[in-house]
């Protein structure tokens, strides 16, 4: 495990991996999207775990009132914090906005990193169209990078207990190894099996707070 930034957009086109069944209310489609990206929103990035899923929902990419034929299909579905959802709303490009590249990308349409990308906790356009995004989401409101702060503090404050707790257990490791009384080698398995409690515990943090899978 490494210490992870969780705000990188993907490099390349998402391929979705989830088949779930056909639902007629697209709700239902929650917990597959969750999976299927990562419990990140596929537009600002953030993850669901210090949020929790409630405050996140299933966006219509191509929006309900205008395309209501795709209101359930999975296709046109994407996990996405309720935040970005309300302030994307029913927007869709016109023809001449495409044209000036005037557009929200998604994952399974574009690759993400090509228009989009974070310095330290500011989202920064590298296109029209991701200009376009960063303006209609408002995605560097100031409680929301100050939210991304504290968010990079915490992971690393967990990755650092995380190395430390896999640091200590390769000494214990290597010190048993050597040979050593019976007293001694009971008291270093005691510490052994505390240091494995605290290490999966920081690993689980670090999931939750990543988004990682």
């Amino acid at each position: 495990m490494s210490s992870r930034i969780p705000f990188k957009y993907p490099r390349s086109r998402h391929v979705r991996k989830q088949r779930p069944p056909v639902f007629a209310d697209y709700r239902k489609y929650k917990p597959f999207l969750r999976d299927e990206f990562g419990r990140q929103c596929v537009y600002c990035r953030m993850p669901d775990g210090p949020k929790t899923p409630n405050e996140f929902g299933v966006d219509h990419y191509k929006p309900q009132k205008r395309f209501p034929e795709l209101q359930a299909d999975y296709s046109n579905l994407y996990y996405c914090c309720n935040a970005c959802n309300s302030r994307k709303r029913d927007f869709w490009p016109t023809p001449t906005q495409l044209k000036r590249g005037v557009y929200v990308p998604a994952p399974c349409q574009h690759k993400m990193s090509h228009h989009l990308g974070y310095h330290q906790v500011e989202v920064r356009s590298r296109t029209i169209a991701g200009t376009w995004t960063i303006d209609l989401l408002d995605l560097n409101r100031d409680d929301d990078m100050t939210y991304r702060g504290w968010l990079l503090r915490q992971i690393e404050r967990t990755f650092a207990d995380w190395t430390a707790c896999r640091d200590r257990l390769g000494k214990i490791k290597k010190v048993l190894a050597r040979g050593l009384p019976s007293p001694k080698v009971a008291k270093l398995d005691a510490q052994r099996a505390k240091l494995r409690v605290a290490l999966s515990i920081a690993e689980a943090d670090l999931k939750m707070l990543t988004g990682a899978v």
